[in-house]
């Protein structure tokens, strides 16, 4: 399992940000680097269990559970950099667990998703965290994304969309498995981060050429809906081909 986790984050920063490469540290402390290197870049990596390895309704679930993540994207980046709203997500690989690449225009909004969305999540999920405990850690995301001057009724109205999208996450019928640290204490002194699965062993290696890292026949998990001029959310952006 920690050999493809280092293959996909390793493919990753070799094209976004080759100076992850060269991390001196080793193991699990080597692909946090990464993963934590390549929210920097506006590259966000997940991962999560799905029950047996043969659940047979895996793709709905991941598509709900990737869903939500891009409705917090959207809220943050909406609120705060109208401009920058753009966000895809493919499957990193035909493997399992599965891992999903989110990458947003915004970087700094991937950066807070990383460094607290997703960590805690990963430390909460199965339970029904208080409305106290969801706010503290949206306030550390909007302080780290310097959002003070954002009028209150807005500001006030991004928290409590974004406790819900954070209260559905927890309640998500998946074992996260957080790629990336917390930026800063939230609990306190933090236990160490949930390791891989061992329970769902690595699959067998397949060729580049059979299954190249962002294939474009791999699943979008974002409606493709025309744009509409009405008062809801406009659609995500479409998946770029890749190369």
């Amino acid at each position: 399992m920690t050999t493809r986790i280092e293959h996909v984050l390793g493919t990753l920063a070799q094209r976004h940000a080759p100076a992850l490469l060269n991390q001196p540290m080793q193991g699990d402390a080597r692909w946090r680097a990464m993963a934590n290197g390549l929210a920097r870049q506006g590259i966000l990596v997940l991962m999560a269990e799905v029950g047996a390895a043969n659940h047979p309704n895996q793709d709905p679930l991941v598509n709900q559970w990737i869903a939500l993540y891009g409705e917090l994207y959207y809220a943050f980046a909406q609120a705060l950099f109208p401009s920058f709203t753009g966000v895809d997500a493919v499957y990193a690989d035909n493997q399992l667990p599965p891992m999903v690449v989110i990458t947003g225009e915004c970087v700094p909004v991937i950066r807070v998703l990383a460094g607290y969305a997703v960590p805690y999540i990963a430390r909460r999920q199965g339970t029904m965290p208080s409305d106290a405990e969801l706010r503290g850690v949206l306030v550390y995301m909007l302080d780290e994304l310097e959002a003070s001057d954002l009028p209150r009724v807005r500001y006030e109205n991004l928290v409590q969309t974004s406790m819900d999208i954070l209260r559905r996450l927890c309640d998500q019928p998946m074992r996260q498995i957080t790629l990336t640290n917390f930026s800063r204490p939230v609990f306190g002194e933090e236990p160490a981060q949930p390791q891989p699965p061992a329970t769902i062993p690595d699959q067998p290696k397949q060729s580049e050429d059979e299954t190249p890292l962002f294939s474009t026949d791999i699943p979008v998990f974002f409606e493709r809906k025309p744009r509409q001029k009405t008062g809801r959310k406009p659609p995500l952006l479409d998946l770029p081909d890749r190369d």
